[in-house]
């Protein structure tokens, strides 16, 4: 569910004339901090722990330290002496104009705003309470909110060790159209080393408008140099689901999150496979990073038998328990494992949980993301958004996921080494269970 905020504008309307006292032409006018206080006023409102407002605040007095201190300037901001809302907001806008003026115009006010906002957000300290900036609100919206399609190049990115390996290349994207392929490592954007880079820094130099070219430079495994293509960005599609069955009738499902409609996808896959007559079968979760709660006990339906407890809810008004029912479409014969690794979070987390629990089947990869709970999104009011906890969830069992993440049955790293070689010891792994092997 998507709630508009609305903020009251308040307008000051200055009437001068030249008989005036100079110090009456001129008044002190205070830096804008609204969305700041917006994002205080959704949290405090809305999270499931009911945040001190003055607590919040400091953490974004927090934010202008490191925002004028990634810019060089010595931050100068002393912290928050105050316990209540009226009292913090009040030293939190003198630290703010201080910020403003100490930057000189180096940080621009709106990015102070960003960053106070983004770290008060994370003061929370929990998985699902996050700000993004206009940017960055709209590349998630267009990515999970039921509108998938967006301009870049259509792959999805694996960053382990510092190096960035491409796991999954979309099909009918523009980098399957020049080339690129799974386990390519990405060594160069536009010349530019990707050696030291940020994730963020690396996606936005992919990024950019349609028709527009871009050049990648991949260490293909199995090759001594390094290979550079030019790609053309232009619209992708993110395909939540894929499937194929693999030697020996083992059938494959990738399902990298949650979105509206992915348990439709589901069922659709695994009608195709059990037309296919396969006779195991490998879910895949591995950076699957969640989505809807709803989709995610649907997808749970069609793989569990009926009157199981998937998870329960624990909200401001009490707890939720969804329970599976209808199901399953996938014959309970037929055997079942499941791949994660650290990049399995949220929703992915929640259904391999469920797998495990009930016994439905084994899971094999590494300790999953530990971020299990239920956040609500917030358009704000300049295009900026915030995700905000507004629920605490336990597997079927009891288990606490957040912060902790949850362990396989099998442990199977995926190392730096495997991926340079182009080598996926998880799936092969789970294809041996499945075929009926023990060994490695």
């Amino acid at each position: 569910m998507r709630i508009r905020l609305a903020v009251p504008i308040l307008a000051l309307v200055l009437a001068a004339t030249l008989a005036a006292p100079p110090a009456l032409l001129q008044p002190a006018r205070a830096a804008d901090a609204g969305i700041v206080y917006e994002v205080l006023a959704a949290i405090v409102e809305n999270h499931v722990e009911r945040p001190e407002p003055a607590k919040l605040l400091a953490g974004a007095v927090g934010g202008l330290r490191e925002a004028l201190t990634r810019a060089g300037v010595t931050a100068q901001l002393a912290d928050l002496s105050a316990t209540t809302e009226s009292e913090a907001r009040l030293q939190f806008q003198e630290r703010f104009d201080q910020a403003v003026a100490q930057s000189g115009g180096s940080v621009p006010e709106v990015q102070l705003r960003y960053a106070a906002a983004a770290a008060m957000a994370a003061s929370v300290g929990d998985s699902h309470t996050w700000f993004a900036n206009p940017e960055q609100w709209r590349e998630f919206v267009e990515r999970t909110q039921g509108n998938p399609s967006f301009v870049g190049i259509g792959v999805l990115l694996l960053p382990r060790d510092g190096r960035f390996y491409i796991w999954r290349v979309f099909a009918g994207s523009p980098a399957e159209q020049a080339g690129l392929r799974a386990f390519d490592r990405i060594v160069t954007v536009d010349g530019q080393s990707t050696q030291n880079m940020s994730t963020q820094d690396l996606v936005s130099r992919v990024r950019g408008p349609a028709g527009t070219q871009v050049q990648i430079g991949v260490q293909r495994p199995g090759q001594a140099a390094p290979v550079t293509v030019a790609i053309t960005r232009g619209p992708i599609t993110v395909q939540v689901e894929n499937h194929r069955v693999l030697d020996n009738q083992i059938g494959y499902l990738e399902l990298s999150g949650f979105p509206s409609g992915a348990a439709a996808r589901v069922r659709q896959a695994l009608d195709d496979l059990r037309s296919r007559n396969i006779r195991g079968l490998i879910v895949d979760l591995r950076r699957n990073s969640g989505g809807s709660l709803n989709e995610v006990l649907d997808v749970s339906n069609l793989l569990l038998p009926p009157n199981l407890l998937v998870y329960t809810l624990t909200t401001r008004g009490g707890t939720v328990q969804g329970v599976t029912g209808g199901g399953p479409l996938l014959d309970p014969a037929i055997p079942l494992v499941v791949l994660t690794d650290e990049g399995t979070a949220s929703g992915g987390e929640l259904l391999s949980s469920a797998l495990q629990e009930h016994g439905r089947g084994q899971v094999v990869g590494a300790q999953t993301a530990g971020a299990l709970q239920v956040g609500r999104l917030f358009p704000l009011s300049d295009g900026s958004g915030l995700s905000i906890t507004i629920a605490q969830i336990a597997t079927g069992k009891g288990a606490t996921l957040e912060k902790n993440g949850a362990q396989p049955n099998i442990a199977v790293p995926l190392t730096t080494a495997d991926l340079d070689q182009g080598a996926d010891p998880q799936l092969r792994r789970a294809i041996q269970l499945l075929s009926g092997s023990a060994s490695r």
